[in-house]
Formats: structure tokens, C-alpha cells, sequence
């Protein structure tokens, strides 16, 4: 026999409930369920009384196990099936010249009101950086400091970091390795030559790699934010909207940064999940957010890559 009841108190998204009655212990949740996901407050409550039957039938010095719904379950397991072959074996800068060897006139850099550099121009630059390093005996494998705004790209790059135990580490990524992750964002999210991204990391942010060699690595475009204009959010919407950027790779912090600029100089810009759907309204820009948690995609730490992505 099933017996239902209600309560209802002002401002609670979920009330939960345990009680005794006739012997029998009685667990009762009241939610908004408009509030939730479809399905979640049902899966958390099913959770909820498995971890409570555990409790009751077992010793409760020895550890207690919970396992995932079948569903999320199935849904990780096809989220790790991560044997793919990307069609592209070439190392990511191999990439950016193949690109300027195609499309030696298509728009690679772009800034301020009408700067424009084309990808021939930029590879001879890049070339033309190679040759210095060659001349100061730079070989292959040694380690180049990337410190400064003008600075040439890389490829395979080692990351400073503490991760979380505080010691100060070095992580090499590898040339592979970036290029899994460029292949397999760019794969998820469709990005091809029409795509325009801005330069919102610093070069000295391993999330610059992404932003690189993604899409010079597809013939899109950079639109590059000058140094001065480095954290000035309002600069920042003025150039989303002047150039059409159709892609925010950054961390939710500046993704706020934008979202407020934008609100405050009435030149709303839309940032959607990829599916269509924008949080704003003007240029449709998706996002794309390392720890973003109601965004396209969450992740783990990246402290020696850029992105660890799930879809959520």
C-alpha cells in the first residue's frame, strides 16, 4: 500500500524528511521538481534509500559502496570510449603551414578596427622566428621560455605547475597529445575554417595552445586582444561584435567578465550552448569552458592539458 503526504515550506527548493512510525522508518522528500532536471530528484531519492537499506543491513564500521544509476553509468562508459582514429596525424603546427600552403591569403590574425595578416605572411614571420632560434643553437627538444605577448607559438610546450601538492612541477604535453585534444573539441563542437575564436589566454596559459592551433590548424581566424586591452572586458565585447567571433574558448570567470561588459554597454552578445540556444542575444558565440559546470561541457583538472572534456 502506498501512502502519500505534502509539506511545503517557503523558499525550499527540497525538504527531506526521516520519521518513525509503527517500527518502520519512514524517509520522505517534498521537491520543486520544475526546479530540477527531468528525472534527478527520482535518481537522488532511489540513491538516498539504497544508501540508508546499506546502513541498515550492514556493519557500519566497514565502508559503503554506492553505485551510479544505470543510466549515468551507460552514459560514461560511452563518454570513455575513447578509441578513435583522428584523420589528421600531422603535429598541429604542421597543420597551420598546411593551412598557408592552401589558403596562403586567407585572414589568420585580425585586431583592433581593420588589422589583418593573412596566413602566408603569418608562416613567413613564424619561419622567420625558427631561423632566429636555429641561430642562437636552438635544436629540437630543447626548452624555449614563451613570456611575452608577441611571442612565437608551440606546439609541444611543458606547463609549470603545483598541481594539488604544491611542489612546483614541470609537465610536458606532448605534440600528440595537444593534437588529441584539438582534434577531439574541435570534432565535438564542429569547428571548421568558417569559425572565428579570440584570444582571450595569455601566451603563457597552456589554454592558448588550444586556441592557436585549433583553428589555424583549420584555416579559421584569431582575432588577437592587444596587450593593453588584456583585461579589459568592455574592449573585449567591442571585438567579439565588431568581428563576428563565433567561438569563446576561456575559463567562466571571463566568460562572467563578458556577460557583465556586455550588459553595461547595451551591445548584448549571445553566448549559447552550441546547440542553438543563446544566454544572451546579438552574435551567437559558443562556448567553450574548461570547469564549466551548466555550460557545453564540464571537466577535471587541467593542470598539464588544456581540456578533460565530459559532456554532462
Amino acid at each position: 500500500m502506498k501512502a502519500y503526504a505534502i509539506t511545503q515550506t517557503q523558499q525550499v527548493w527540497l525538504g527531506a524528511k526521516v520519521s518513525e512510525s509503527r517500527g518502520r522508518l519512514m524517509l520522505d522528500w517534498d521537491a520543486i521538481e520544475a526546479l530540477f532536471p527531468a528525472n534527478m530528484i527520482d535518481t537522488m531519492f532511489a540513491s538516498y534509500c539504497q544508501l540508508v537499506e546499506q546502513l541498515a543491513a550492514r556493519d557500519w564500521r566497514q565502508p559503503i559502496t554506492l553505485s551510479l544509476p544505470e543510466e549515468q553509468q551507460q552514459k560514461r562508459q560511452r563518454i570513455n570510449q575513447t578509441d578513435h582514429q583522428f584523420p589528421n596525424a600531422q603535429p598541429p603546427y604542421l597543420r597551420f603551414f598546411a593551412q598557408a600552403n592552401l589558403h596562403p591569403q586567407a585572414t589568420a590574425l585580425i585586431w583592433g578596427r581593420d588589422g589583418q595578416m593573412d596566413y602566408d605572411t603569418l608562416a613567413h614571420q613564424a619561419l622567420r622566428v625558427a631561423g632566429y632560434l636555429r641561430q642562437q643553437w636552438i635544436r629540437p627538444g630543447d626548452r624555449v621560455a614563451i613570456t611575452h605577448a608577441q611571442a612565437a607559438e608551440a606546439a609541444k610546450y611543458i606547463i609549470f605547475t603545483s598541481g594539488s601538492t604544491g611542489t612546483p612541477k614541470g609537465v610536458v604535453v606532448s605534440h600528440i597529445a595537444v593534437a588529441n585534444t584539438v582534434d577531439a573539441v574541435a570534432e565535438l563542437f564542429g569547428i571548421s575554417a568558417d569559425d572565428r575564436s579570440i584570444t582571450l589566454s595569455a601566451l603563457d596559459f597552456d589554454l592558448s595552445a588550444y586556441d592557436i592551433f585549433t583553428f589555424l590548424g583549420r584555416g579559421g581566424s584569431l582575432v588577437v586582444v592587444d596587450e593593453a586591452e588584456r583585461r579589459d572586458a568592455a574592449a573585449w565585447v567591442h571585438l567579439i561584435n565588431h568581428w563576428q567571433v563565433s567561438i569563446i574558448s576561456t575559463v567562466p570567470a571571463l566568460v562572467e567578465m563578458i556577460t557583465v561588459a556586455a550588459h553595461r554597454a547595451a551591445q548584448p552578445t549571445a553566448i549559447s550552448d552550441g546547440g542553438g540556444r543563446p544566454r544572451n542575444a546579438s552574435v551567437a558565440a559558443r562556448v567553450v569552458e574548461p570547469r564549466a559546470a551548466d555550460a557545453l561541457c564540464g571537466t577535471g583538472g587541467n593542470d598539464g592539458s588544456r581540456h578533460s572534456l565530459n559532456l554532462l
